[in-house]
């Protein structure tokens, strides 16, 4: 499923469940590491992270959940637990949900790291610490 489609999911799952108005909101980043051991570089890896973010409102009342996961079933028990926590809310008349906006897309900071440059400036920092 791609992240629009993903977006698109939860956004209905919400209202599926009980939400007059929903927000969803999806982060995706990657992180490239270099780690010392011992005086030496001795790991690269790279970890990618997942957040989405769920609101819906029922009858003024607000609910909210952030989840890592973002399969089907994940999902569907974070928009049940979002209407349940409104449920349990109290309303109020200035919540509220801005018009549905098409999906758009944004990126922050460089698209791919300059590995070379990480390498050296971390050996670099080892060989200062040395002394």
């Amino acid at each position: 499923m791609n992240y629009k489609n993903i977006i698109k999911y939860a956004n209905d799952a919400l209202i599926k469940a009980g939400a007059d108005k929903a927000k969803v909101s999806l982060s995706v980043s990657s992180q490239q590491e270099l780690n010392v051991a011992s005086g030496e570089i001795n790991l690269f890896r790279t970890t990618h992270n997942i957040s989405m973010s769920m609101l819906g409102l029922v009858e003024g009342r607000k609910g909210s959940t952030t989840l890592n996961q973002v399969e089907k079933k994940d999902i569907d028990a974070a928009a049940a637990q979002v209407v349940e926590l409104a449920n349990s809310a109290p309303a109020d008349d200035a919540n509220g949900i801005a018009e549905f906006q098409e999906p758009a897309s944004f990126s922050t900071g460089p698209e791919t790291p300059d590995l070379n440059l990480m390498y050296n400036r971390l050996s670099d920092l080892v060989e200062h610490a040395k002394g």
